[in-house]
């Protein structure tokens, strides 16, 4: 569960995470969800507890929420994803009111690892165009997405199991994965701003510490995602940024041995 702990930290949307209680994340059945769906997606449901604050300023009946997670394999974005997602919420409420269980928000979340980046619509509001003067009658709903179409970081990512993950990998991967999306922009954030303000020699130390912190966050995520123990902050700040980026070099050539 530490990987997804990791994810969950870093990629859902900071106005998410800081009223999550991410220790008690748990995952939760979901055998009752149409098969046929399964087809595009790979599915995770997780129960976790929110801040007691939320508890008691909403009035609560119980302090769990569902984070509910779209794996999508195909090399493509689908238009009809936020309808899909929208149809596996209710299917989860349907499920809870015939258990006589309580309502509770379900937050959506899906992965991407298409081959080209995401372009669908991720509101329903962009999806189905409506007045503004309507919009009170029409449901609402918006998909973070984490798009890692030119990552690896999936293949190893212990939310799916390893069998059905080499399954995916093999049949809907390229053969030859472009380096990492997530690693390469962190990085070229830093070189990017590096070159444009590494005139003066402060603005430069400034930013190599910059792009070392970010390094060394690409690092503690891909080592996170393949069920790897985290170097610590400390560890980290010690090696230079050629260090830094050797190690990124290594941890994305283990990933890539994975998926060949």
């Amino acid at each position: 569960m530490e990987a997804a702990r990791t994810l969950l930290a870093n990629h859902l949307p900071s106005e998410v995470v800081q009223h999550l209680e991410l220790h008690t994340l748990a995952p939760v059945d979901t055998s009752f969800i149409d098969q046929s769906l399964r087809r595009r997606f790979a599915d995770r449901l997780f129960s976790v507890e929110v801040s007691r604050e939320i508890v008691q300023s909403l009035g609560m009946k119980t302090n769990d929420v569902y984070v509910f997670v779209l794996i999508d394999h195909k090399s493509t974005d689908d238009p009809h994803t936020l309808i899909q997602m929208l149809g596996y919420i209710v299917r989860i409420w349907e499920r809870a009111l015939n258990n006589s269980m309580p309502l509770v928000p379900i937050l959506p979340w899906v992965i991407y690892n298409g081959i080209s980046p995401w372009r669908a619509s991720k509101s329903l509001s962009e999806l189905i165009p409506v007045p503004e003067s309507w919009k009170r009658y029409v449901p609402a709903l918006e998909l973070p997405i984490l798009d890692i179409s030119r990552v690896y970081v999936m293949s190893v990512s212990p939310i799916v199991g390893e069998q059905e993950m080499n399954e995916l990998v093999s049949e809907f991967w390229p053969v030859q994965p472009e380096p990492g999306s997530i690693a390469d922009q962190l990085i070229k954030k830093g070189e990017a701003r590096g070159e444009a303000r590494g005139i003066a020699i402060g603005e430069a130390r400034g930013e190599a510490r910059g792009e070392a912190r970010e390094k060394a966050n690409t690092i503690r995520t891909l080592q996170a995602i393949q069920g790897l123990p985290q170097s610590s902050a400390d560890h980290l700040a010690e090696k230079s940024l050629k260090e830094l980026q050797a190690t990124i070099e290594s941890l994305q050539q283990q990933i890539a041995g994975r998926i060949r």
